[in-house]
């Protein structure tokens, strides 16, 4: 019964406060922490894209790349094919896009922005990629949309244009 009784004692100084004690954290903050208002974390995006744009061309130009830049020229051509110029330039113009809209207009670069870029630049993938799509990945030469326009077409491929199963025709004949 003395158990009951602490507790109440309990409960009515608490009830006394309005609330119960807070808790220290346990957690630890980083030593070293780096924090950003929005409008530089967009420009710093912007300034990333931009460099990686004129690396690229760059590279892609000059054709003195050292031994990392060969290895990444050709992992850009193998991913893009015949759009590995037009993706770096794309994402170029995007970050600065970014760099006016954040100095001259009061708007905020959206996610939208960036997805539509994406879309235009898959879509420019898949077109050049069409024309080409029966020649087999290790026969191409640059050609087509790369590896990412390949796998973009081929998923439409089975997806849209690939056989119809059987109880779909049955869908098809039967009057509504």
């Amino acid at each position: 019964m003395a158990s009951k009784g602490s507790n109440k004692a309990r409960s009515s100084s608490r009830s006394a406060k309005g609330r119960a004690p807070a808790r220290k954290s346990t957690t630890k903050s980083p030593a070293f922490q780096v924090t950003l208002r929005p409008e530089h974390q967009r420009e710093l995006f912007a300034l990333g894209l931009i460099t990686v744009a004129l690396i690229t061309l760059i590279f892609f130009f000059t054709g003195v790349a050292g031994m990392i830049g060969v290895y990444y020229v050709a992992g850009v051509r193998r991913a893009f094919g015949a759009g590995a110029l037009a993706v770096p330039i794309t994402l170029g113009l995007l970050g600065i896009a970014i760099l006016i809209q954040e100095r001259m207009h009061d708007a905020q670069f959206s996610g939208a922005n960036v997805l539509g870029t994406l879309l235009i630049l898959l879509s420019l993938l898949g077109l050049l990629e069409f024309p080409i799509h029966a020649i087999l990945l290790p026969d191409r030469q640059g050609e087509g949309g790369g590896l990412i326009g390949y796998w973009l077409v081929e998923l439409f491929d089975r997806g849209i244009g690939g056989r119809l199963p059987p109880w779909w025709w049955w869908c098809l004949a039967s009057p509504a």
